[in-house]
């Protein structure tokens, strides 16, 4: 975890997670926070992924090289 950034499931719902990160202090991110959600895959917690991947969404618009306009990584 990183310390400051909430982070909680949805519904209870272990698999969908609300998160949120403050921007660093030494970035151009300084001052904003950063909302997303991530889904894991049913089959997370095997050893080697066979299905799905996990999925990371930003819910806040950001603007980054790694980050698309729907949020998606």
């Amino acid at each position: 975890p990183i310390k400051g950034s909430p982070y909680e499931p949805v519904d209870d719902n272990l698999f969908n997670w609300k998160c949120s990160i403050k921007g660093a202090s030494d970035s151009p991110y300084k001052g904003g926070t950063f909302f997303f959600k991530v889904t894991f895959s049913e089959d997370f917690l095997m050893s080697t992924y066979i299905g799905d991947p996990s999925q990371v969404i930003f819910t806040t618009k950001i603007y980054h090289p790694g980050i698309n306009d729907e949020g998606g990584i």
